[in-house]
């Protein structure tokens, strides 16, 4: 769907639902240090709380650590 300096957002299908998703994968790993990934982490939880017509809902938070390299 887009792509940007530090990650993509894709079109998929949550397999348990069947509905459509959004999923935003931040890929740079150096432009996000453990307090970046902390206020993401907060503005999942906020965001998990809210329902608007005009805002995305959030599901989940992941961060999987690279371990290559």
């Amino acid at each position: 769907l887009g792509e940007g300096a530090a990650g993509a957002v894709y079109h998929v299908r949550d397999k348990q639902s069947g509905e459509e998703r959004a999923l935003k994968i931040l890929r740079d790993a150096k432009a996000f240090d453990e307090h970046t990934i902390e206020r993401f982490k907060a503005e999942i939880t906020v965001l998990k709380s809210l329902s608007h017509p005009n805002l995305v809902k959030a599901f989940e938070f992941f961060h999987i650590k690279n371990t290559i390299g």
